[in-house]
């Protein structure tokens, strides 16, 4: 047995304490039956993971999981160029649509009808338009399948953001749970492997929570394609730059966890917030060294905090109740269905949660981290407080 106490990791970091769900649910997915707890060393409590597998052995298959992940299948220019086209023409049909009502309505005011007699005039004049409408809006729904299909199956291949046609995104899920129920698991390393993608697919969106034609993205995501910001593409370029050394040195803290360049953080971590005030140059402008094993693998922990349809939209196990993440910190090391439970634990997303009823089960501290939008283009994670 190992006992692995990661030093470079926080757990009063938001993307460190995902970091750590990711880590707990490849290290199950290798060897059913790894542990999750917290230790305070160094003034921080720090995660501990328990697993059978010897340390090295352990992070050579974490590090070939996440660069497995990340690899998707090759996206067909002639397919995008359809989806475009087609849109462009949808696009068209709409505003002919609209301008045929409208002159519809003003002759029929012209010749005096009644409110029904409108209203079947202005159908039968748009009649011919409608129906072209709905073929080109058949037409595109099927080549945007098409599109999303094109990267194959897996955590993160939905295309660049979540967001995308809730009939695709109940299709991935169908896909994936089909390759579970059919018993089809490799024991190696793979892309579309069903465990964790029937196991992540819910925490990304809801297919019943729609924001215009689209599933919503989890309030988790902080890159749904504003400002170049894109969570789905920003965790393969992380995960497909992942290395043993690199991994190793997240978990450690070693200085060769840094990777420099542009679109690779989720923004999870506090320390991805730079104020221009306090800077020479833009900080939007200049490339950021990211830690890619500690983004990749918070972008798998994600994974553990499934959303879910609520009252005002789409929530998410640990959001709220103000706008940011609620997470334990225990210190008893726990197996993966227990951890769940933990975190979806009601008594953490009261404003102040009942501490002492928690102490009970093992958590030692709850912490909390505001999601924030200074500039009204990006969202970050706050640092976190204690509740």
């Amino acid at each position: 047995m190992t006992i692995l106490t990661c030093r470079g990791l926080d757990g009063a970091n938001p993307l460190h304490v995902l970091a750590a769900l990711g880590l707990l649910r490849l290290a199950d997915r290798a060897e059913p039956g790894a542990r999750l707890g917290f230790a305070l060393v160094n003034t921080a409590w720090r995660p501990v993971l328990e697993v059978g597998m010897e340390r090295e052995a352990l992070l050579t298959e974490i590090a070939a999981w996440l660069v497995v992940l990340a690899r998707k299948g090759s996206e067909d220019p002639s397919l995008q160029k359809r989806v475009r086209e087609l849109g462009c023409l949808a696009k068209k049909k709409v505003e002919a649509v609209k301008s045929a009502a409208k002159e519809a309505k003003a002759e029929a005011k012209r010749l005096k009808h009644s409110k029904v007699e409108t209203r079947g005039y202005i159908q039968q004049a748009t009649a011919v338009l409608d129906l072209e409408l709905a073929e080109v809006a058949l037409d595109l729904g099927a080549a945007r399948k098409a599109l999303s299909l094109a990267n194959g199956l897996g955590i993160a291949h939905l295309g660049e953001i979540i967001g995308v046609n809730p009939e695709i995104f109940r299709q991935f899920g169908e896909a994936a749970l089909e390759a579970l129920l059919s018993g089809s698991l490799s024991d190696d390393p793979t892309t579309a492997d069903p465990i964790l993608v029937t196991g992540h697919l819910p925490a990304l969106a809801c297919d019943q929570v729609v924001d215009g034609d689209k599933v919503k993205p989890t309030p988790y995501s902080f890159g749904n394609g504003a400002s170049g910001q894109c969570l789905l593409k920003s965790f393969l370029a992380c995960a497909g730059q992942v290395t043993l050394e690199r991994l190793a040195a997240t978990l450690d803290g070693g200085e060769v966890r840094l990777v420099e360049g542009r679109g690779l953080t989720l923004n999870w971590d506090p320390e991805d917030l730079r104020s221009y005030a306090l800077a020479w140059d833009n900080p939007e402008s200049v490339a950021k060294s990211v830690d890619v094993g500690a983004n990749a693998l918070a972008y798998v922990g994600l994974g553990l905090l499934p959303a879910v349809p609520g009252p005002k939209g789409l929530d998410a196990v640990g959001w709220g109740p103000e706008d940011g993440w609620t997470w334990p910190v225990w210190e008893p090391r726990l197996p993966m269905p227990v951890v769940a439970s933990l975190l979806a634990d009601r008594a953490l997303q009261a404003a102040r949660p009942d501490v002492g009823s928690l102490e009970r089960r093992g958590v030692c501290e709850v912490r909390r981290s505001a999601r924030v939008n200074p500039t009204g283009k990006r969202s970050y994670f706050a640092s976190s407080r204690p509740c």
